[in-house]
């Protein structure tokens, strides 16, 4: 019988890569590492998505880059996954902005010129239940999965939801979770984070991860002074690369002036800043409750929220689609949308109840144990063999 994790296929990755400072970067980089760790030999090649006039140092495994702005591009890209042997199959990650075009539709006719079988990870839904209004971008994704074999989606919950709206078939979705890297699971922290003295010794409810305007942020530093008046040993750090995109570089400033407005500015540090893997861990290691208080449903997945689960933090989420599956079973506190009464009365629970705070952290930890690169690797493994 065929082993599993051996394959005759060639897969192309299609993404952005280190040294881009991008989620899904370090996604695909630390999938092709999961890969490697259950087969040294599996061969891949990445196609790295790349902004005009960056001249990225990328590694040995891109053999292509293809300028995103650029329909030339990824023609020529095209051109060459069709010249590849027979077994190739390409593996897309897919979230709109790493692509050129309206929202990223440069990959249609991409998509449209490769003639190997095709796998798209989708990693930012769109959906809405009604037939009668279909946005651009809800229409993007349905015309994705048109053209692709198989869509991965890192929800089933969205699937269930996107399969009964009907923008995909059931037959071509597979689901296949994030995943988290091992180091993450050490009980030794080697990186250094530095922050101001007046957190020290202070109960931390954190955030961390790229920042956009759907992260809900502002209903987080909103919740604080009600948090306070019941833990006053409160506060709150939020860390992330904050985009060059004009809205984003607008909310970032909405978040500060909420600060201000808020006189919570002894009490609040949100901090522009790209992590490190190193760095990441470090942070987390001074969090006491970790919150991801995202404003929309459709988030397909959450890296941030899997990486503290993983050490073992307690979590307060809103709902959206990776949450629900992941936070069941005592594994975190979900509360509503926009609600920062009920987030404020979370986070007092967990501060005043450190035992609660071991118990969630514990539980969520356990769930992540099994979710490491080089086990999630074996499925996309199964599934290209499938092609």
């Amino acid at each position: 019988m065929k082993n599993s994790l051996t394959s005759n296929k060639h897969v192309i990755f299609v993404s952005t890569w280190p040294p881009a400072q991008c989620g899904i970067a370090n996604f695909c980089h630390d999938l092709a590492e999961g890969i490697k760790k259950n087969n040294a030999n599996f061969p891949y090649e990445v196609l790295a998505l790349t902004p005009k006039n960056k001249n990225y140092s990328y590694d040995s495994r891109v053999s292509l880059s293809i300028e995103k702005e650029s329909l030339n591009a990824y023609f020529k890209a095209a051109k060459y996954i069709n010249s590849l042997p027979k077994n190739t199959v390409v593996c897309l990650q897919h979230q709109f902005d790493i692509y050129g075009g309206n929202s990223g539709n440069h990959i249609l006719p991409f998509l449209e010129k490769i003639k190997k079988p095709k796998i798209c990870v989708i990693h930012q839904i769109v959906y809405s239940p009604s037939k009668v209004f279909i946005s651009p971008r809800q229409k993007l994704i349905e015309e994705i999965g048109e053209r692709s074999d198989k869509i991965i989606l890192i929800s089933e919950t969205a699937k269930k939801l996107l399969v009964r709206a009907g923008t995909f078939p059931q037959s071509k979705v597979v689901v296949i979770n994030h995943g988290i890297p091992e180091y993450l699971l050490e009980k030794k922290t080697r990186g250094k984070i530095k922050l101001p003295s007046r957190f020290n010794n202070k109960k931390i409810i954190g955030a961390w991860g790229i920042l956009t305007d759907r992260k809900g942020y502002e209903y987080l530093i909103s919740a604080l002074p009600k948090i306070r008046r019941v833990v006053p040993q409160a506060r709150i750090i939020i860390m992330g690369r904050v985009s060059s995109r004009p809205v984003i570089r607008s909310y970032f400033r909405h978040l500060k002036d909420l600060v201000k407005r808020l006189k919570t500015g002894k009490y609040v540090l949100i901090k522009n800043q790209y992590l490190s893997p190193e760095e990441i861990k470090a942070l987390l290691a001074k969090i006491d409750v970790f919150v991801t208080p995202y404003s929309i449903l459709d988030h397909g997945s959450s890296g941030s929220l899997l990486f503290a689960m993983a050490t073992g933090k307690a979590i307060i989420s809103t709902p959206f689609f990776h949450a629900q599956d992941i936070l069941k079973n005592n594994r975190g506190i979900l509360v509503p949308f926009s609600d920062r009464t009920t987030l404020s009365e979370a986070a007092i629970y967990l501060l005043n109840h450190p035992q609660e705070i071991e118990k969630f952290g514990r539980n969520a930890q356990n769930y992540a144990r099994k979710l490491t690169w080089k086990n999630i690797a074996k499925d996309y493994i199964k599934l290209f063999n499938e092609l």
